[in-house]
Protein backbone atom coordinates (compact mmCIF):
# COMPACT_ATOMS: atom_id res chain seq x y z
CA UNK A 1 0.00 0.00 0.00
CA UNK A 2 2.77 2.49 0.65
CA UNK A 3 4.32 1.75 -2.69
CA UNK A 4 0.94 2.66 -4.23
CA UNK A 5 0.93 5.63 -2.85
CA UNK A 6 4.33 6.81 -3.17
CA UNK A 7 4.14 6.17 -7.00
CA UNK A 8 1.18 7.91 -6.81
CA UNK A 9 2.47 10.79 -5.40
CA UNK A 10 5.36 10.68 -7.75
CA UNK A 11 2.86 10.53 -10.72
CA UNK A 12 0.89 13.47 -9.20
CA UNK A 13 4.06 15.79 -9.04
CA UNK A 14 4.21 16.82 -12.14
CA UNK A 15 0.65 17.66 -12.15
CA UNK A 16 0.35 19.65 -9.50
CA UNK A 17 3.66 21.48 -10.42
CA UNK A 18 2.01 22.05 -13.78
CA UNK A 19 -1.34 22.84 -12.65
CA UNK A 20 0.90 25.55 -10.04
CA UNK A 21 2.31 27.46 -12.99
CA UNK A 22 -0.69 27.59 -14.91
CA UNK A 23 -2.43 29.22 -11.99
CA UNK A 24 0.54 31.32 -11.24
CA UNK A 25 0.07 32.15 -14.92
CA UNK A 26 -3.32 33.18 -14.57
CA UNK A 27 -2.79 35.66 -11.51
CA UNK A 28 -0.25 37.32 -12.86
CA UNK A 29 -2.42 37.89 -16.14
CA UNK A 30 -5.33 38.94 -14.44
CA UNK A 31 -3.24 41.28 -12.13
CA UNK A 32 -1.33 42.53 -15.43
CA UNK A 33 -4.72 43.37 -16.58
CA UNK A 34 -5.75 45.18 -13.46
CA UNK A 35 -2.62 47.26 -13.32
CA UNK A 36 -2.70 48.54 -17.21
CA UNK A 37 -1.07 51.59 -17.71
CA UNK A 38 -3.64 52.50 -20.82
CA UNK A 39 -6.80 51.50 -22.07
CA UNK A 40 -8.66 51.58 -25.16
CA UNK A 41 -12.31 50.71 -24.19
CA UNK A 42 -14.09 51.76 -21.01
CA UNK A 43 -13.07 52.11 -17.57
CA UNK A 44 -16.02 51.94 -15.06
CA UNK A 45 -16.09 52.81 -11.46
CA UNK A 46 -13.64 50.39 -9.79
CA UNK A 47 -11.48 49.59 -12.06
CA UNK A 48 -7.78 52.27 -12.68
CA UNK A 49 -4.89 52.84 -14.75
CA UNK A 50 -1.37 53.22 -13.22
CA UNK A 51 1.99 55.14 -14.67
CA UNK A 52 4.24 52.57 -15.52
CA UNK A 53 6.73 53.13 -12.81
CA UNK A 54 3.36 53.43 -9.96
CA UNK A 55 3.80 57.10 -9.39
CA UNK A 56 0.56 57.95 -10.32
CA UNK A 57 -2.91 56.44 -10.81
CA UNK A 58 -6.45 57.38 -13.23
CA UNK A 59 -9.41 56.32 -12.60
CA UNK A 60 -12.72 57.37 -9.99
CA UNK A 61 -11.93 59.02 -6.77
CA UNK A 62 -14.35 60.36 -4.11
CA UNK A 63 -12.38 64.10 -2.23
CA UNK A 64 -12.25 63.84 1.48
CA UNK A 65 -15.55 63.77 3.49
CA UNK A 66 -17.48 63.43 0.21
CA UNK A 67 -19.37 60.61 -2.02
CA UNK A 68 -19.29 62.29 -5.54
CA UNK A 69 -17.23 60.61 -7.69
CA UNK A 70 -14.71 61.98 -10.33
CA UNK A 71 -12.63 60.98 -12.74
CA UNK A 72 -8.98 62.16 -11.85
CA UNK A 73 -5.04 61.54 -11.43
CA UNK A 74 -3.61 61.36 -7.81
CA UNK A 75 -0.60 60.23 -6.26
CA UNK A 76 -0.47 56.22 -6.07
CA UNK A 77 2.76 55.81 -4.00
CA UNK A 78 1.78 57.66 -0.55
CA UNK A 79 -0.65 57.13 1.80
CA UNK A 80 -2.51 60.89 1.89
CA UNK A 81 -5.02 61.69 -0.77
CA UNK A 82 -3.25 63.95 -3.63
CA UNK A 83 -5.02 64.37 -6.89
CA UNK A 84 -3.54 66.85 -9.53
CA UNK A 85 -6.18 66.58 -12.10
CA UNK A 86 -10.42 66.44 -12.01
CA UNK A 87 -11.60 65.57 -15.38
CA UNK A 88 -15.54 66.65 -14.47
CA UNK A 89 -14.65 69.17 -11.75
CA UNK A 90 -18.11 70.65 -11.88
CA UNK A 91 -20.73 67.81 -12.82
CA UNK A 92 -20.03 64.97 -10.17
CA UNK A 93 -21.57 61.69 -10.12
CA UNK A 94 -23.22 60.71 -7.45
CA UNK A 95 -23.16 56.97 -7.28
CA UNK A 96 -20.88 54.51 -8.60
CA UNK A 97 -22.67 54.32 -12.00
CA UNK A 98 -19.43 56.36 -13.79
CA UNK A 99 -18.02 55.19 -16.59
CA UNK A 100 -14.31 56.82 -18.38
CA UNK A 101 -14.17 55.69 -22.03
CA UNK A 102 -12.68 56.23 -25.15
CA UNK A 103 -15.51 57.23 -27.92
CA UNK A 104 -16.01 56.38 -31.51
CA UNK A 105 -15.40 59.78 -32.40
CA UNK A 106 -11.71 59.65 -30.68
CA UNK A 107 -12.39 60.95 -27.49
CA UNK A 108 -12.02 60.45 -23.67
CA UNK A 109 -15.28 60.85 -22.45
CA UNK A 110 -16.63 60.28 -18.93
CA UNK A 111 -20.78 59.12 -18.86
CA UNK A 112 -23.13 58.37 -15.64
CA UNK A 113 -25.56 55.90 -15.26
CA UNK A 114 -27.95 57.34 -17.57
CA UNK A 115 -25.00 57.56 -20.44
CA UNK A 116 -24.71 61.50 -20.31
CA UNK A 117 -21.83 63.07 -21.01
CA UNK A 118 -20.57 65.08 -18.25
CA UNK A 119 -16.83 65.81 -19.84
CA UNK A 120 -14.80 65.17 -22.96
CA UNK A 121 -11.97 65.56 -24.35
CA UNK A 122 -13.57 67.87 -27.24
CA UNK A 123 -10.87 66.85 -30.15
CA UNK A 124 -11.50 67.15 -33.71
CA UNK A 125 -10.11 64.67 -35.85
CA UNK A 126 -11.02 64.21 -39.17
CA UNK A 127 -9.81 60.77 -39.35
CA UNK A 128 -12.24 57.55 -37.80
CA UNK A 129 -11.84 54.52 -36.97
CA UNK A 130 -8.25 54.42 -36.30
CA UNK A 131 -7.36 53.09 -32.54
CA UNK A 132 -7.28 55.30 -30.12
CA UNK A 133 -5.69 54.64 -26.35
CA UNK A 134 -5.59 56.28 -23.37
CA UNK A 135 -2.20 56.04 -21.49
CA UNK A 136 -1.08 57.54 -18.16
CA UNK A 137 2.84 58.59 -18.48
CA UNK A 138 4.89 57.98 -15.08
CA UNK A 139 5.30 62.34 -15.23
CA UNK A 140 1.34 62.99 -14.31
CA UNK A 141 0.49 63.09 -17.66
CA UNK A 142 -2.66 61.67 -19.14
CA UNK A 143 -2.74 61.37 -23.09
CA UNK A 144 -4.52 60.36 -25.84
CA UNK A 145 -2.88 59.25 -28.75
CA UNK A 146 -3.17 57.45 -32.14
CA UNK A 147 -2.36 53.63 -31.01
CA UNK A 148 -0.47 53.55 -34.80
CA UNK A 149 1.53 56.55 -35.00
CA UNK A 150 1.67 57.08 -31.15
CA UNK A 151 1.15 60.77 -31.91
CA UNK A 152 -0.98 62.68 -29.27
CA UNK A 153 -4.54 64.04 -29.84
CA UNK A 154 -5.08 65.21 -26.56
CA UNK A 155 -3.02 65.72 -22.77
CA UNK A 156 -3.71 66.83 -19.42
CA UNK A 157 -1.10 68.99 -19.14
CA UNK A 158 -2.62 71.33 -21.37
CA UNK A 159 -5.31 71.22 -19.50
CA UNK A 160 -4.38 71.40 -15.23
CA UNK A 161 -6.59 71.91 -12.86
CA UNK A 162 -5.06 73.42 -9.46
CA UNK A 163 -1.84 71.56 -9.89
CA UNK A 164 1.34 72.23 -11.91
CA UNK A 165 3.49 69.41 -12.07
CA UNK A 166 7.15 69.08 -13.13
CA UNK A 167 7.87 69.50 -16.73
CA UNK A 168 4.03 70.48 -17.23
CA UNK A 169 3.18 72.91 -20.14
CA UNK A 170 2.47 76.50 -18.55
CA UNK A 171 2.93 78.54 -21.14
CA UNK A 172 2.27 78.36 -25.19
CA UNK A 173 3.67 81.65 -27.06
CA UNK A 174 6.77 83.07 -25.00
CA UNK A 175 8.17 84.71 -28.01
CA UNK A 176 5.17 86.76 -28.80
CA UNK A 177 3.44 87.49 -25.88
CA UNK A 178 0.64 84.80 -25.94
CA UNK A 179 -1.47 82.25 -24.49
CA UNK A 180 -0.83 80.85 -20.71
CA UNK A 181 -1.77 77.57 -19.12
CA UNK A 182 -3.59 78.69 -15.54
CA UNK A 183 -4.53 76.22 -12.48
CA UNK A 184 -8.00 76.87 -10.82
CA UNK A 185 -7.67 76.37 -6.77
CA UNK A 186 -10.50 74.27 -5.44
CA UNK A 187 -13.90 75.54 -4.29
CA UNK A 188 -13.18 73.59 -1.40
CA UNK A 189 -11.16 70.99 0.16
CA UNK A 190 -14.15 68.26 -0.68
CA UNK A 191 -14.96 70.02 -3.99
CA UNK A 192 -12.71 70.68 -6.68
CA UNK A 193 -15.38 73.08 -8.93
CA UNK A 194 -13.61 76.12 -9.81
CA UNK A 195 -13.01 78.26 -7.40
CA UNK A 196 -12.15 81.47 -6.19
CA UNK A 197 -8.40 82.02 -7.48
CA UNK A 198 -6.00 81.43 -10.41
CA UNK A 199 -3.09 81.58 -11.08
CA UNK A 200 -0.59 82.17 -14.50
CA UNK A 201 2.47 82.08 -15.86
CA UNK A 202 2.04 85.62 -17.87
CA UNK A 203 4.47 85.46 -20.95
CA UNK A 204 4.65 89.44 -21.38
CA UNK A 205 7.74 91.54 -21.96
CA UNK A 206 9.27 89.43 -18.67
CA UNK A 207 7.73 85.97 -17.53
CA UNK A 208 6.03 86.42 -13.84
CA UNK A 209 3.67 84.56 -11.95
CA UNK A 210 0.43 85.81 -10.92
CA UNK A 211 -2.75 85.00 -8.90
CA UNK A 212 -5.76 86.32 -9.44
CA UNK A 213 -8.98 86.24 -8.24
CA UNK A 214 -11.86 85.28 -10.21
CA UNK A 215 -14.49 86.68 -7.94
CA UNK A 216 -13.09 90.16 -8.43
CA UNK A 217 -12.86 90.72 -12.32
CA UNK A 218 -9.40 89.03 -11.84
CA UNK A 219 -7.96 91.70 -9.94
CA UNK A 220 -4.85 90.95 -9.23
CA UNK A 221 -3.57 89.13 -5.36
CA UNK A 222 0.11 88.14 -5.97
CA UNK A 223 3.17 88.51 -9.01
CA UNK A 224 6.16 86.99 -8.53
CA UNK A 225 8.08 89.89 -10.16
CA UNK A 226 10.09 89.25 -13.57
CA UNK A 227 12.16 86.07 -14.50
CA UNK A 228 15.38 86.84 -15.81
CA UNK A 229 16.31 83.50 -16.57
CA UNK A 230 17.59 81.92 -13.27
CA UNK A 231 14.81 83.20 -11.05
CA UNK A 232 11.86 85.32 -10.70
CA UNK A 233 12.91 88.71 -8.73
CA UNK A 234 10.42 89.29 -6.47
CA UNK A 235 10.12 85.70 -4.58
CA UNK A 236 10.81 85.85 -0.82
CA UNK A 237 14.69 86.15 -0.02
CA UNK A 238 14.72 82.53 1.59
CA UNK A 239 13.73 80.87 -1.50
CA UNK A 240 15.43 83.00 -4.30
CA UNK A 241 18.48 80.01 -3.65
CA UNK A 242 15.77 77.12 -4.22
CA UNK A 243 14.08 78.62 -7.52
CA UNK A 244 17.58 79.39 -8.39
CA UNK A 245 18.92 75.84 -8.42
CA UNK A 246 15.54 73.80 -8.96
CA UNK A 247 13.07 75.89 -10.83
CA UNK A 248 14.11 75.64 -14.28
CA UNK A 249 12.04 77.62 -17.23
CA UNK A 250 12.33 76.01 -20.54
CA UNK A 251 11.75 77.87 -23.39
CA UNK A 252 11.82 75.47 -26.72
CA UNK A 253 11.46 76.28 -30.55
CA UNK A 254 8.13 77.05 -30.41
CA UNK A 255 7.82 79.00 -27.58
CA UNK A 256 6.21 76.89 -25.13
CA UNK A 257 7.38 77.41 -21.73
CA UNK A 258 7.59 74.72 -19.78
CA UNK A 259 8.32 74.31 -15.34
CA UNK A 260 11.12 71.60 -14.27
CA UNK A 261 13.40 70.89 -11.25
CA UNK A 262 16.89 70.29 -11.54
CA UNK A 263 16.44 67.95 -8.67
CA UNK A 264 13.60 66.04 -9.45
CA UNK A 265 14.78 63.00 -6.55
CA UNK A 266 11.84 64.19 -4.27
CA UNK A 267 8.34 64.32 -5.34
CA UNK A 268 6.90 67.92 -5.78
CA UNK A 269 4.49 70.14 -7.12
CA UNK A 270 2.69 73.15 -6.90
CA UNK A 271 -0.73 74.22 -6.40
CA UNK A 272 -3.55 76.43 -6.18
CA UNK A 273 -5.03 76.20 -2.79
CA UNK A 274 -8.14 77.07 -2.71
CA UNK A 275 -7.53 80.10 0.00
CA UNK A 276 -5.91 81.55 -2.66
CA UNK A 277 -2.29 80.84 -2.22
CA UNK A 278 0.43 79.04 -4.28
CA UNK A 279 2.00 76.45 -2.18
CA UNK A 280 4.99 74.38 -3.25
CA UNK A 281 4.73 71.12 -1.74
CA UNK A 282 7.45 68.13 -1.32
CA UNK A 283 7.01 64.94 -0.26
CA UNK A 284 8.97 64.08 2.70
CA UNK A 285 9.44 59.85 2.83
CA UNK A 286 10.59 60.08 6.70
CA UNK A 287 7.37 61.70 8.11
CA UNK A 288 5.06 60.16 5.05
CA UNK A 289 3.15 63.22 4.24
CA UNK A 290 4.07 67.02 2.63
CA UNK A 291 5.58 69.59 3.77
CA UNK A 292 5.02 73.53 2.41
CA UNK A 293 8.23 74.17 0.54
CA UNK A 294 7.19 77.65 -0.59
CA UNK A 295 4.14 79.65 -0.40
CA UNK A 296 2.78 82.94 -1.55
CA UNK A 297 1.70 84.98 -0.53
CA UNK A 298 3.75 84.91 2.48
CA UNK A 299 3.66 88.11 3.96
CA UNK A 300 1.15 91.69 3.97
CA UNK A 301 3.90 93.01 1.19
CA UNK A 302 3.32 90.16 -1.01
CA UNK A 303 -0.31 91.59 -1.30
CA UNK A 304 -0.71 93.15 -4.74
CA UNK A 305 -0.26 97.19 -4.82
CA UNK A 306 -0.40 97.03 -1.08
CA UNK A 307 0.84 100.47 -0.58
CA UNK A 308 -0.14 101.84 -3.65
CA UNK A 309 1.76 103.90 -6.00
CA UNK A 310 5.43 105.36 -5.48
CA UNK A 311 5.49 104.00 -1.65
CA UNK A 312 7.32 100.83 -0.80
CA UNK A 313 6.51 97.82 1.23
CA UNK A 314 8.71 96.47 3.94
CA UNK A 315 7.34 93.67 6.21
CA UNK A 316 10.59 94.16 8.48
CA UNK A 317 9.59 97.96 9.16
CA UNK A 318 6.39 99.40 11.24
CA UNK A 319 4.21 100.49 9.63
CA UNK A 320 5.07 98.43 6.17
CA UNK A 321 4.46 101.42 3.69
CA UNK A 322 6.26 104.58 3.17
CA UNK A 323 6.53 107.08 0.32
CA UNK A 324 9.87 106.57 -1.94
CA UNK A 325 11.55 109.56 -0.95
CA UNK A 326 10.65 112.85 -3.34
CA UNK A 327 7.17 111.85 -3.13
CA UNK A 328 4.23 112.58 -0.19
CA UNK A 329 1.50 110.74 0.81
CA UNK A 330 -1.81 111.82 -1.50
CA UNK A 331 -3.81 111.55 1.46
CA UNK A 332 -2.02 111.94 4.78
CA UNK A 333 -5.37 111.30 6.97
CA UNK A 334 -6.01 108.04 5.52
CA UNK A 335 -2.21 107.72 5.09
CA UNK A 336 -1.47 108.15 8.98
CA UNK A 337 -4.59 105.87 9.76
CA UNK A 338 -2.93 102.84 8.03
CA UNK A 339 -5.17 102.94 4.52
CA UNK A 340 -2.23 103.32 2.52
CA UNK A 341 -4.17 102.23 -0.38
CA UNK A 342 -4.06 105.69 -2.02
CA UNK A 343 -0.48 105.87 -2.41
CA UNK A 344 1.61 108.74 -3.04
CA UNK A 345 2.29 111.66 -5.62
CA UNK A 346 5.40 113.50 -6.69
CA UNK A 347 6.39 116.43 -4.38
CA UNK A 348 8.15 118.57 -7.27
CA UNK A 349 7.85 118.66 -10.69
CA UNK A 350 10.39 116.96 -13.37
CA UNK A 351 11.98 119.16 -15.40
CA UNK A 352 9.99 118.31 -18.59
CA UNK A 353 6.75 118.66 -16.38
CA UNK A 354 7.64 122.64 -15.54
CA UNK A 355 6.41 125.60 -17.76
CA UNK A 356 9.71 127.08 -17.55
CA UNK A 357 11.85 123.93 -18.05
CA UNK A 358 14.91 125.63 -17.33
CA UNK A 359 17.31 125.22 -14.62
CA UNK A 360 19.19 121.72 -13.26
CA UNK A 361 18.46 118.25 -14.66
CA UNK A 362 16.55 115.78 -13.30
CA UNK A 363 18.62 112.95 -12.06
CA UNK A 364 17.86 109.64 -10.14
CA UNK A 365 17.37 108.05 -6.98
CA UNK A 366 19.03 104.60 -6.49
CA UNK A 367 16.73 102.21 -4.40
CA UNK A 368 18.71 99.07 -3.49
CA UNK A 369 17.63 95.13 -3.04
CA UNK A 370 14.42 95.63 -4.51
CA UNK A 371 11.17 93.89 -5.94
CA UNK A 372 10.53 95.40 -9.24
CA UNK A 373 7.58 97.37 -9.69
CA UNK A 374 4.77 96.06 -12.48
CA UNK A 375 4.21 97.00 -16.11
CA UNK A 376 8.19 97.13 -16.78
CA UNK A 377 8.63 97.77 -20.76
CA UNK A 378 11.99 96.43 -22.24
CA UNK A 379 14.53 98.79 -23.96
CA UNK A 380 17.06 97.64 -26.15
CA UNK A 381 19.49 100.51 -24.24
CA UNK A 382 22.54 98.86 -22.87
CA UNK A 383 23.61 99.23 -19.28
CA UNK A 384 25.94 102.79 -19.85
CA UNK A 385 22.62 104.11 -21.54
CA UNK A 386 19.82 102.96 -19.77
CA UNK A 387 19.58 106.26 -17.88
CA UNK A 388 20.11 108.79 -20.21
CA UNK A 389 17.31 106.68 -22.80
CA UNK A 390 14.97 107.50 -19.89
CA UNK A 391 15.69 110.76 -19.00
CA UNK A 392 15.49 111.55 -23.05
CA UNK A 393 11.49 110.66 -22.60
CA UNK A 394 9.51 113.25 -20.15
CA UNK A 395 6.99 110.20 -19.12
CA UNK A 396 9.75 107.84 -18.18
CA UNK A 397 9.88 107.76 -14.40
CA UNK A 398 12.45 105.18 -13.05
CA UNK A 399 14.49 102.37 -15.02
CA UNK A 400 16.46 99.39 -13.90
CA UNK A 401 19.08 97.10 -15.72
CA UNK A 402 20.01 93.69 -14.79
CA UNK A 403 21.46 90.30 -16.21
CA UNK A 404 18.72 88.55 -17.83
CA UNK A 405 16.71 91.62 -17.93
CA UNK A 406 18.78 94.29 -20.00
CA UNK A 407 17.16 97.49 -19.96
CA UNK A 408 13.77 97.90 -18.04
CA UNK A 409 11.23 101.25 -18.21
CA UNK A 410 8.57 102.29 -16.57
CA UNK A 411 6.23 105.32 -17.39
CA UNK A 412 3.06 106.64 -15.64
CA UNK A 413 3.27 105.05 -12.53
CA UNK A 414 5.28 102.52 -9.70
CA UNK A 415 3.37 100.10 -8.25
CA UNK A 416 3.49 97.01 -6.39
CA UNK A 417 7.70 97.99 -5.15
CA UNK A 418 8.89 95.79 -2.04
CA UNK A 419 12.35 96.13 -0.19
CA UNK A 420 13.61 93.32 0.01
CA UNK A 421 16.62 91.87 2.61
CA UNK A 422 19.14 90.61 1.08
CA UNK A 423 18.13 89.87 -2.83
CA UNK A 424 16.23 92.13 -5.34
CA UNK A 425 17.82 94.77 -8.15
CA UNK A 426 18.76 98.20 -7.78
CA UNK A 427 15.80 100.31 -8.77
CA UNK A 428 16.32 104.08 -10.31
CA UNK A 429 13.75 106.48 -9.61
CA UNK A 430 13.66 109.62 -11.40
CA UNK A 431 13.88 112.97 -9.16
CA UNK A 432 13.89 116.62 -9.77
CA UNK A 433 17.68 118.09 -9.16
CA UNK A 434 16.26 119.57 -6.28
CA UNK A 435 14.92 116.21 -4.31
CA UNK A 436 18.53 114.78 -4.88
CA UNK A 437 20.65 117.94 -3.32
CA UNK A 438 20.91 116.63 0.01
CA UNK A 439 22.69 113.72 0.79
CA UNK A 440 21.00 110.11 1.73
CA UNK A 441 21.94 107.65 3.79
CA UNK A 442 20.32 104.87 2.29
CA UNK A 443 20.23 105.15 -1.50
CA UNK A 444 22.96 106.13 -3.41
CA UNK A 445 22.28 109.57 -5.34
CA UNK A 446 22.92 109.54 -9.52
CA UNK A 447 21.98 111.87 -11.85
CA UNK A 448 22.95 113.86 -14.80
CA UNK A 449 25.80 115.25 -12.95
CA UNK A 450 27.60 112.21 -13.69
CA UNK A 451 27.85 113.26 -17.36
CA UNK A 452 28.75 116.69 -16.12
CA UNK A 453 31.36 115.05 -14.08
CA UNK A 454 32.46 113.27 -17.16
CA UNK A 455 32.71 116.40 -19.07
CA UNK A 456 34.56 118.12 -16.40
CA UNK A 457 36.71 115.53 -16.74
CA UNK A 458 37.10 115.44 -19.91
CA UNK A 459 38.22 119.03 -20.26
CA UNK A 460 41.02 118.77 -17.63
CA UNK A 461 41.86 116.10 -19.28
CA UNK A 462 42.33 117.68 -22.51
CA UNK A 463 43.74 121.01 -20.62
CA UNK A 464 46.65 118.79 -18.99
CA UNK A 465 47.38 117.29 -21.94
CA UNK A 466 47.40 121.00 -23.60
CA UNK A 467 49.88 122.17 -21.42
CA UNK A 468 52.30 119.02 -21.57
CA UNK A 469 51.97 119.57 -25.63
CA UNK A 470 52.92 123.00 -24.73
CA UNK A 471 55.67 122.12 -22.55
CA UNK A 472 57.23 119.73 -25.12
CA UNK A 473 56.86 122.63 -27.56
Amino acid sequence: AGTEAMGLHERMSPFVLVLALVLCWFLSCACLAQERTFFSGNLSDSETIVSSFRTFRFGFFSPVNSTSRYAGIWYNSIPVQTVIWVANKDKPINDSSGVISVSDDRNLVVTDGQRRVLWSTNVSTQVRGSSTVAELLDSGNLVLKDANTDAYLWESFKYPTDSWLPNMLVGTNARTGGGNITITSWKTPSDPSPGSYTAALVLAAYPELFILNNNNNNATVWRSGPWNGQMFNGLPDVYAGVFLYRFIVNDDTNGSVTMSYANDSTLRYFYMDYRGSVIRRDWNEARRNWTAGLQVPATECDIYRRCGEFAACNPRRTPPCSCIRGFRPRNLIEWNSGNWTGGCIRRVPLQCERQNNNGSADGFLRLRRMKLPDFARRSEASEPECLRTCLQTCSCIACAHGLGYGCMIWNGSLVDSQELSASGMDLYIRLAHSEIKTPDRRPVIIGTSLAGGIFVMAACGLLARGIVMKKRG
